[in-house]
């Protein structure tokens, strides 16, 4: 690959004169950058529920590629909101983005309305058009132009910028102990599902004391279940399943807490009509269905 061919792989870009679109470039592109920081930087220092996502849909080394796939977020996200190496920061978040939205979350490709696979589209747009006249890639491409070719180490130190600034988040210890603490100080535990119309506010749970809540739900005919836990009727905290391996009745399995819509609805299949008791022991997020 010769040099030309390389540089718009890494800095290239379709130019672009209308300063409308080009303003709608910049903004969609500090909105996808921004967000998958975001993203990306809750995750760090590693979460064990990420490992075990990336292992679910059969990636090998799942400690190395849900690391890459953080570092995806956060370090390519921070590129593509700057306008370097947007290209390949596209690359690699829509990938990521791919993985989570088609292979774990099973979402239909243009039917299903799913954050995940906005991600991926818009990805894919810049891909193939660049970051657009207000990205640094524009100003590299400009200045190379003119012969200065030692500004294509702009690209090199900004990535290693992104890569030594993730390294440090993934060093530090996070506000993840706290924030799972305060769920231990919430007043209240609901169920949510499709008995219920979804409403983080209904059935809630008795408190028995040291964390543990049990509810008892009467169905009028067998069916099939999916729900979740909600915290003070609200879904800014709710508890899911990441890979639920039985689906019947009675059932028992470990939740986790979902800060990032990243947990599945818990599912189960109700043999008849009758009251059926639930439990949640939120020391441990097993829960019991029988």
């Amino acid at each position: 690959m010769n040099q030309k061919r390389l540089s718009n792989l890494l800095f290239g870009g379709v130019d672009i004169n209308n300063t409308w679109l080009n303003f709608s470039l910049l903004a969609l592109r500090l909105y996808v950058g921004i967000t998958m920081m975001s993203v990306g930087l809750d995750k760090m220092p590693l979460p064990d529920w990420m490992t075990e996502q990336v292992a679910s849909i059969g990636f090998p080394a799942p400690t190395f590629f849900a690391w890459l796939a953080c570092f995806s977020e956060f370090g390519f996200g921070a590129l593509l909101a700057l306008g370097i190496l947007t290209r390949p920061a596209a690359f690699f978040i829509g990938f990521t983005m791919a993985m989570a939205s088609f292979l774990f979350q099973k979402v239909l490709p243009f039917v299903d309305m799913h954050i995940a696979q906005h991600y991926v589209w818009s990805a894919l747009l810049f891909m193939a058009v660049g970051g657009g006249k207000y990205a640094i890639d524009h100003v590299i491409r400009d200045r190379a132009s003119q012969g200065n070719k030692r500004i294509y180490l702009v690209g090199l130190f900004s990535l290693a910028s992104v890569l030594a600034i993730s390294l440090y988040y993934e060093m530090t210890p996070s506000s993840q102990e706290a924030v799972e603490e305060d769920v231990f100080k919430i007043e209240s535990v609901n169920v949510a599902g499709n008995f219920n119309n979804w409403d983080p506010a209904s059935n809630e749970m008795i408190a028995l004391g040291d964390s543990v809540y049990q509810i008892q739900l009467d169905f009028d005919k067998a069916s099939a279940i999916a729900f979740k836990f909600t915290a003070n009727k609200s879904w800014d905290y709710n508890i899911g399943i990441l890979n639920q391996n039985s689906k019947g009745f009675p059932l028992g399995a470990t939740a986790v807490l979902d800060e990032d819509n990243n947990t599945q609805n818990i599912v189960s299949y109700i043999p008849d009509s009758g009251q059926y008791s639930l439990r949640l022991d939120l020391n441990t997020f097993e829960f019991n269905l029988e």
